[in-house]
């Protein structure tokens, strides 16, 4: 039940070996795999390659646009992702959220579209997938307002402290764990991990970025998540083969997914 709940399988860099990629997830003993759509563009990829026959294993997709790209959120892209949306191999909607580390996209377009997602996420009863940089404050803000109109799902690559975990989890969210986790000076984030409840706990890559040791600096793969689930284990001091099949239920919880 080893799950990569967060990759960007349609990124560029994987074009020279992308089959290749997924078959050494799936032979590396994951379960499967959800690759998360950040454009118009890149959702449409993404559902392409999560439907593919070829798949040696079971790869879902979200759709959905980044923060960075929100003033690129329009009602006619609005309305091409609820058609993308409609694949069974469909599990989420973003990831969307607010970036005010690099704030490639107006703050203001940011939230508008945050807002849009999250109605959306409502509307077609898909959980939303959050990212969140540099933003707790304004994040928080925005879900406790609209509490009610989305359907809970993730925060993304999780960077905040034990209070903020507390607050996200109390509105119905899971947190998701990055290879940063296997970094020495993420102690901000250890805390977090040995506090968290077993059940509001997911595992993800975020590759081709974030890479976690031993391979911090190079492309990331979905098959490396294997290091985050053995540097959670050892932090929480649990058993990591138990711990996988806890968390793996709770991406399929999260997901609405079934895997044999």
């Amino acid at each position: 039940m080893l799950i990569d709940s967060h990759c960007h399988l349609d990124l560029p860099e994987f074009n020279p070996d992308r089959k290749e990629v997924i078959r050494r997830a799936f032979d590396g003993g994951l379960s499967a795999l959800i690759t998360i759509g950040i454009g118009l563009v890149s959702s449409k990829k993404a559902v392409e390659i999560a439907e593919s026959r070829e798949n040696p294993g079971p790869v879902y997709a979200t759709v959905g646009v980044h923060p960075h790209d929100a003033k690129m959120v329009t009602q006619k892209v609005l309305d091409e992702l609820k058609i993308l949306s409609r694949s069974e191999r469909v599990v989420g909607l973003g990831e969307t959220g607010l970036d005010f580390y690099r704030n490639l996209s107006p703050r203001d377009r940011q939230v508008k579209a945050f807002t849009e997602f999250l109605d959306l996420s409502g509307e077609l009863k898909l959980p939303i997938i959050i990212h969140d940089r540099d933003a707790h404050a304004e994040v928080l803000d925005i879900l406790v307002t609209r509490k009610g109109s989305y359907v809970p799902g993730v925060i993304h690559c999780f960077s905040g402290d034990w209070n903020y975990a507390k607050t996200c989890m109390n509105l119905g969210f899971s947190i998701s764990i990055p290879g940063v986790v296997t970094f020495p000076k993420a102690t901000k984030l250890h805390d977090v991990v040995r506090r968290l409840p077993s059940d509001g706990i997911l595992f993800e890559t975020d590759a081709p970025f974030l890479a976690p040791n031993p391979h911090r600096g190079r492309r990331n793969e979905p098959a490396y998540v294997k290091y985050v689930a053995k540097e959670v284990a050892k932090l929480r001091g649990e058993k990591e083969g138990e711990l996988v099949e806890q968390v793996g239920k709770n991406t399929c919880d999260v997901f609405k997914i079934n895997i044999a």
